[in-house]
């Protein structure tokens, strides 16, 4: 089981970021069993993205769902796994899973490597994106 969970800094502690994260957070909580291990990755997230770049990639991924037939969803995991925004893992029963990145929390780097990855999918396929 994996939850990502966005977290500041309030004093000495990380404390769910808003209400809908304190939610996620007591739900992930509840489900562990007493004396269980969890293992923790932090980034540090820079509200440095444009909605601009944002409207963007969604506009590039519902045309790269017109022209290759996929769905949007489909094309959305695959331009964020050609951008690097997906993580391979494994549970905690040792099954693999993959954590992708929202583009909500996306620097303007990554936000521009998945406007790449777009336009780079689009020519694969004979599709020009710009």
């Amino acid at each position: 089981m994996y939850t990502i969970i966005n977290l500041v800094k309030v004093g000495v502690e990380l404390v769910p970021d808003e209400t809908k994260e304190e939610a996620k957070y007591a739900k992930l909580l509840a489900s562990l069993k007493e004396g269980t291990k969890v293992q923790a990755m932090f980034e540090i997230i820079k509200d440095d993205h444009s909605l601009t770049q944002l409207a963007k990639t969604h506009a590039l991924i519902r045309e790269l769902a017109h022209c290759t037939g996929n769905t949007f969803d489909d094309v959305k995991l695959e331009v964020k796994r050609k951008a690097g925004l997906t993580i391979k893992s494994t549970d905690s029963a040792g099954k693999p899973i993959e954590i992708v990145k929202s583009f909500a929390d996306c620097s303007k780097e990554q936000l521009s490597m998945a406007i790449q990855s777009c336009i780079d999918i689009g020519n694969e396929f004979g599709c020009i994106l710009y």
